[in-house]
């Protein structure tokens, strides 16, 4: 890890960051999850681990273990905490841990409905994600931001409990805060990065532009998205990405799935 640190991580100026991710309480012994942990501390590295994701799993108490022994914090991002107690989600606030919600991820295995009003109203430093694509279906996060509106409102059975201001902030600026960039990114401040998205509002779903918030996060797909910049460089110009070869991914993608299928049967 030293090593991976110093050969790829040690520009200053670099857009990558650093972090480990560990199974953590749940999936490993006590030696091996505290060890780990304690390692990302010392080196000042943030710590992303999933817990509480079902109900047996929470019976292991991994955010109360977590707690115990001093490894929540501003460093230490929770990914999903499903079904963390009250009390968990206490502790959790009050370290100021970021939580992850993953709320297409957590319905689509069975995990169960992502708590969005509970963490809110617990004072959780929330942000949004997918997990992993294979289980989201796609990497739409215009999608998952409409989710976790749509809980958080239905939760609280009141249209109005959670604006969509809040879940831009989420998805945007407190998203960055928990991968600890948010002094680069995030917000469209004097002094940050270029990194912006431009939406083009005048097409069939998202016309006419009202609501610049609303339109973002509940009227918004990626096809809506025109240009994207990330730190004054273009990535995506007039809808199409600039520095990748989709015809030549897909087939690819295609090719190597093709071959696996052959394997898989031999």
């Amino acid at each position: 890890m030293l090593r991976v640190r110093r050969q790829y991580f040690s520009d200053a100026g670099s857009r990558l960051a650093l972090g480990i991710a560990i199974r953590g309480p749940e999936r490993t012994p006590a030696a091996i999850w505290q060890q780990e942990a304690g390692f990302a501390r010392t080196q000042g590295l943030p710590l992303s681990v999933h817990v509480s994701v079902t109900r047996d799993a929470q019976q292991q108490h991994a955010i109360a273990q977590m707690n115990d022994k001093g490894f929540l914090g501003l460093l230490t991002e929770l990914v999903h905490a499903t079904h963390a107690s009250d009390d968990d989600l206490c502790a959790v606030a009050a370290s100021g841990s970021p939580v992850v919600v993953t709320p297409f991820t957590e319905i689509r295995v069975g995990f169960g409905v992502t708590p969005v009003k509970r963490m809110l109203d617990s004072g959780i430093r929330m942000t949004i994600g997918n997990d992993t694509t294979v289980l989201s279906g796609n990497a739409d996060l215009f999608g998952v931001m409409r989710a976790v509106l749509d809980l958080g409102n239905g939760q609280a059975e009141n249209e109005l409990a959670l604006s969509a201001r809040c879940v831009l902030q989420m998805a945007t600026l407190d998203a960055a805060r928990a991968a600890g960039v948010g002094e680069r990114t995030g917000s469209i401040v004097p002094g940050k990065d270029a990194d912006i998205v431009i939406v083009d509002t005048l097409q069939l779903g998202t016309a006419p532009a009202t609501d610049a918030l609303a339109i973002v996060t509940e009227a918004t797909q990626p096809a809506n998205v025109r240009h994207v910049i990330a730190d004054g460089r273009f990535l995506k110009r007039d809808g199409r990405l600039t520095r990748i070869d989709t015809k030549q991914l897909i087939t690819q993608s295609d090719a190597r799935w093709q071959r696996m299928r052959v394997q898989a049967k031999l």
